[in-house]
């Protein structure tokens, strides 16, 4: 008599396992799935972890859902990061998007580092400081003299470029520069 109590018992936890694990699973295929649609356009490993924990799913198929993400290249932040700074080199300074990507979008320090190294070019964004300043100044209808100066160094800065950069362009910049 033991022994099928014995049976009957493994088989119930058996069932109980099997339940669990087909449970587990469909929690898995779902955040899968979640995470593809959030994926149609480039995002970072934070982004898509963040947006798994929103909806709900549980911290270990979102581990399971990223590595897989990951291997299968749908997650790359490298690649992100190289794509950003190309899409934004051209609008902002190199501080700003290094704020932006290690800040806003949780990249990590040394990817956003070795995106820079692939894709930035010093000369590129001294000419986009100098015409965003040359702009800025014909905007606003000011002078080079120190009053105008002060106030496009400051726009610059803002924008996120780098004073030295700043300091080149403001050398640089001649009267002839802001006539329309």
């Amino acid at each position: 008599m033991k022994d099928i109590e014995k049976i009957i018992k493994k088989e119930s936890q058996s069932e109980i396992l099997v339940e669990t694990i087909e449970s587990e699973a469909k929690s898995y295929r779902l955040a899968f799935d979640a995470a593809a649609k959030y994926l149609k356009s480039a995002k970072t490993e934070y982004e898509v972890k963040n947006k798994l924990y929103e909806k709900g799913f549980h911290k270990n198929d979102i581990d399971q859902v990223i590595e897989k993400m990951k291997y299968y290249g749908y997650i790359d932040d490298l690649s992100y990061a190289k794509a950003y700074v190309k899409r934004y080199i051209k609008k902002i300074g190199r501080n700003k998007i290094e704020y932006k990507l290690t800040y806003e979008k949780h990249v990590a320090q040394n990817v956003v580092s070795e995106a820079f190294n692939a894709v930035y070019v010093r000369n590129e964004e001294y000419d986009v400081c100098k015409n965003t300043a040359i702009k800025y100044a014909i905007k606003r209808h000011l002078k080079l003299d120190m009053e105008g100066k002060t106030k496009i160094s400051n726009h610059l800065y803002m924008r996120g470029y780098n004073w030295s950069i700043i300091g080149s362009v403001m050398s640089a910049l001649k009267d002839t520069d802001l006539l329309e």
